[in-house]
């Protein structure tokens, strides 16, 4: 069998004109990568929302980011706040990497 290593994924969804906040947040937490994919359609709590602006500034983004549990705890703890003034939701899930030199 092939060796894992446990690691944390953590999906933040949230609006484009945070992502600069969140980027410096990733990189205070020691991640190592992400990825960023633009959203032009969902539906949540407030309804459907869709991407149909000229300026773009509501644009939603999925970040996706893989830590070790204690750097994904401290980046939700830092998450939180910001949350309180952004739209934006996150969440984390139990992975399995196989080179965790990477994450």
């Amino acid at each position: 069998m092939v060796q894992t290593y446990p690691r944390k994924k953590l999906e933040i969804i949230a609006e484009s004109a945070v992502l600069p906040r969140i980027e410096q947040l990733l990189r205070e937490v020691g991640a190592k990568g992400y990825t960023v994919v633009q959203g032009a359609k969902g539906f949540g709590v407030h309804g459907t929302w869709f991407e149909d602006t000229l300026t773009q500034a509501d644009r939603m983004l999925l970040v996706e980011v893989i830590l070790t549990a204690e750097a994904a705890d401290v980046m939700l703890g830092k998450l939180a706040p910001l949350f309180e003034t952004w739209r934006g939701v996150a969440a984390i899930s139990d992975v399995q990497v196989l080179r965790p030199d990477r994450f």
